[in-house]
């Protein structure tokens, strides 16, 4: 009979156990969805846990049981970028384009920083029948149907960000998908 209480005691602990290991996954899950819900322009359906289209893009944050990666997608100018741990809380925000340039829109990702805020990477979009032969002011990624893809980068990283390396970036546009 102590043997039989014992036993059920052990299954009781090890239930309670794997229970208190499940709430403490999905609690996780949601604080890292909570900073997907602060990106600019983007709303995410949490029901579903994907996300939805706005004016600006799309996000959505997939993982995997080795890595971890968030996907930006721009619904609009039809582009993809996936992004490493190293930008979980980036941002995207819509920024002006130099005015010598032909970029019909320019895509800040930025970062916090103990300075405020930092911009590793900006994609620039040039309509394409406004693009020549090279661009101006930033260096192509690819091409679709109706536009051009450029980017640029940051001269330095301040010292909080120094794992966003010029490997890191380069890295993050090997992922850059047109459709």
């Amino acid at each position: 009979m102590k043997r039989k209480l014992r036993i059920a005691l052990i299954i009781i602990l090890v239930a309670a156990l794997a229970a208190a290991v499940v709430l403490y996954l999905i609690s996780r899950g949601q604080k890292e969805c909570d900073s997907c819900n602060s990106l600019e322009g983007v709303q995410i359906n949490s029901s579903t846990a994907s996300a939805v289209s706005t004016p600006i893009a799309s996000v959505s944050k997939s993982s995997s049981p080795q890595t971890s990666s968030l996907v930006y997608e721009n619904s609009i100018y039809k582009f993809k970028i996936t992004l490493s741990e190293v930008w979980k809380d980036y941002s995207v925000e819509k920024a002006t384009a130099p005015s010598d340039q032909s970029a019909e829109i320019q895509l800040d990702f930025v970062l916090p920083s103990s300075s405020g805020r930092a911009v590793p990477l900006s994609i620039l979009v040039y309509p394409i029948d406004k693009v020549s032969e090279k661009l101006t002011g930033s260096v192509e990624i690819k091409r679709n149907s109706q536009y051009v893809f450029g980017y640029k980068t940051w001269s330095a990283a301040p010292s909080d960000l120094q794992q966003v390396t010029e490997k890191e970036i380069a890295d993050r546009l090997e992922t850059f998908v047109t459709y």
